[in-house]
């Protein structure tokens, strides 16, 4: 839903990119697997975590809410 608010004259583009975040997912399940034997389940837990919330925490804080243009914010225009 944010990417359609924030998103008018890219929206597929937008989308596209967000859905190729599976494709990617994918791609890193032989180093998860790695790391999993090397470090164990708990090691690989924390990383993985600390990975999701520092590349995360950012984009929700962007994204959360609609794009205000008495503010400044427009759509398309991040």
């Amino acid at each position: 839903v944010p990417l359609v608010h924030w998103f008018e004259r890219r929206r597929s583009l937008a989308i596209a990119v967000a859905f190729m975040g599976f494709a990617v997912g994918g791609m890193l399940q032989p180093l998860v697997a790695l790391a999993l034997e090397s470090w164990g389940w708990r090691a690989t837990a924390l990383v993985s975590g600390l990975l999701s919330i520092t590349l995360g925490a950012p984009l929700v804080q962007v994204m959360r809410h609609r794009p205000r243009p008495e503010r400044g914010e427009h759509p398309d225009g991040i």
